[in-house]
């Protein structure tokens, strides 16, 4: 058992700072507290207090570049969001109305049918598909900016760590709300991300090369931090 425990040891204390922040991401996003402490306590220190710096330059990095992530996707899907409680108040503004402010569910009948009666008037439908184009072009725009964002960041995390980008959210601060609103509004988007990129359709080259300018923005500012190249992932 001690020799299990020496080599065990050494396998730890030979991770690269790249590696050893792979597997403490992976530890964190499967809630493995035991194997965050065993990465952790390995770590080699500067002081008492502070861990090697290559490792903790790359924590505090990455933790960074989430934060700012929270900024630039996270507008982005809470404009999502906002606009979908819109589309059904325009769908079914009485009921809809009803609803958000909580009113009891036996007295909304009454003007749920004036609000049948309002969607049978010719002029109503007419400025509802006026109203439900110009949602549907404002979701496009909006849905175009959040794909953008979201899958130069998924580029960033498996270039640079080798892992979904999933797994880096739910694996930092404050992460997981984030993550929360990427699964509600850019499934579609999350399933792709999981297998390797598809070649782009023709028309979308200004979207790639959007998406291209974000994830290179990720990467200066990650090399600003980390300027040696990194390892390759390590076998899982």
């Amino acid at each position: 058992m001690a020799g299990n425990g020496t080599v065990l040891a050494r396998y730890y204390d030979a991770l690269t700072p790249q590696e050893r922040l792979v597997l403490l991401l992976q530890a964190r996003a499967r809630g493995d507290e035991r194997e965050e402490e065993r990465l952790l306590r390995s770590c080699l220190r500067r002081h008492y207090s502070m861990r090697e710096e290559a490792f903790t330059v790359r924590v505090m990095m990455l933790e960074g570049i989430v934060w700012a992530l929270h900024w630039d996707l996270g507008r982005w899907l809470a404009q999502l969001r906002l606009l979908d409680t819109v589309r059904r108040l325009v769908a079914n503004p009485a009921a809809e109305l009803l609803r958000l402010l909580s009113w009891p569910e036996a007295e909304r009948a009454e003007l749920a049918h004036l609000a049948e009666l309002c969607a049978a008037d010719a002029l109503w439908q007419e400025q509802a598909l006026v109203v439900d184009d110009l949602l549907d072009a404002l979701w496009g725009r909006l849905m175009g900016e959040a794909q953008v964002v979201w899958t130069a960041f998924g580029e960033f995390c498996r270039q640079e760590l080798g892992l979904a980008p999933e797994v880096v959210l739910s694996a930092l601060p404050h992460g997981q709300n984030l993550l929360d609103l990427v699964q509600e509004h850019l499934s579609d988007v999350l399933n792709q991300n999981r297998a390797e990129p598809e070649p782009v359709p023709p028309g979308a080259e200004p979207e790639r090369a959007r998406r291209a300018a974000y994830r290179d923005l990720l990467l200066a500012a990650w090399r600003c931090a980390v300027p040696e190249p990194t390892s390759e992932p390590m076998p899982r």
